[in-house]
């Protein structure tokens, strides 16, 4: 799943530095790591969808990082997208 980071506002964000924390949940409550990759402000997170949730369900998605200036964010979408 690719992604972009963008600052708000006039500023610019230049990139990201660190790591970048993504996790989904598939029943609202238990979070799990997923694998994120980040270039600059672009990343892409690998998603493997659980056998017993597929077609069930929603997946809700959450977000985290640091980007060059030192900012940091946070971004939780619950029930991003639904599986099946």
């Amino acid at each position: 799943m690719p992604f972009v980071v963008q600052q708000q506002g006039p500023a610019t964000c230049r990139g990201l530095r660190g790591k970048v924390t993504v996790e989904a949940s598939y029943d609202g409550a238990t979070w799990t790591p997923v694998p994120a990759a980040v270039r600059g402000t672009h990343g892409r997170a690998v998603l493997s969808h659980p056998a017993a949730t597929t077609g069930t369900g929603w997946v809700s998605l959450r977000a985290s990082g640091t980007d060059q200036a030192g900012d940091t964010f946070s971004q939780t979408v619950i029930r991003a997208y639904q599986l099946g």
